[in-house]
């Protein structure tokens, strides 16, 4: 049975395939760019993107601020780069307020180091937090620009990309996004996750 199993898996996986469509130069226009396909072939199922963001724009600073925008309207989370956000345990209420820490990782291999720029690192990290009603609450970003040393480079390369930091809130209930863009490559991931602060 299991042998059996095995067969028709392998078989499926010889009739899945990846359709990518590029769209025209004069049908380029930026924002969100919904997209629907279908099929009228029998036996065959799809599972397509509902549609993809665009930006013409060929200005990297231009670029720059309209992808992370993006990151933070858009109703899904990117994927150019794997992100991974945890958060540390609140301090002591001060003011009304709590200092939450988090950290924020993505893995090595995906930010790009410029070795003929000395070792360059260049990456945006925003967070953005939003209360239950969808009320903007805390908007930051903190630019990464660093030369690393031969030793910083080596970590950085074997363990990628670590961020602590910490932001102030009130008790309540809140939704946070996290997102860095990798401004060497273009790449940008995020994610977004509750928190409840007491």
């Amino acid at each position: 049975m299991l042998g059996k199993a095995v067969l028709e898996i392998e078989k499926d996986n010889r009739a899945i395939y990846r359709v990518r469509f590029i769209a025209e130069p004069d049908d380029i226009v930026n924002g969100w760019v919904p997209a629907e396909i279908t099929t009228n072939r029998a036996g065959t199922a799809i599972a397509p993107w509902s549609g993809h963001y665009v930006s013409s724009s060929s200005d990297p600073i231009e670029t720059r601020i309209y992808d992370m925008r993006m990151a933070v309207r858009s109703p899904l989370q990117f994927t150019g780069l794997p992100l991974q956000a945890s958060f540390g345990k609140p301090e002591p209420l001060v003011d009304g307020e709590r200092t939450i820490p988090f950290h924020v990782f993505v893995p090595a291999g995906y930010i790009q180091c410029d070795e003929k720029k000395d070792n360059l690192v260049l990456a945006d990290l925003v967070y953005h937090v939003v209360d239950a009603n969808g009320k903007e609450i805390l908007a930051k970003v903190n630019p990464q620009k660093v030369n690393l040393k031969p030793e910083e480079r080596a970590v950085f390369l074997a363990q990628g990309l670590n961020l602590n930091r910490s932001f102030d809130l009130p008790s309540g209930t809140y939704t946070v996004r996290f997102i860095v863009r990798d401004n060497l490559s273009g790449k940008i991931g995020s994610v977004f996750t509750p928190l409840k602060v007491e």
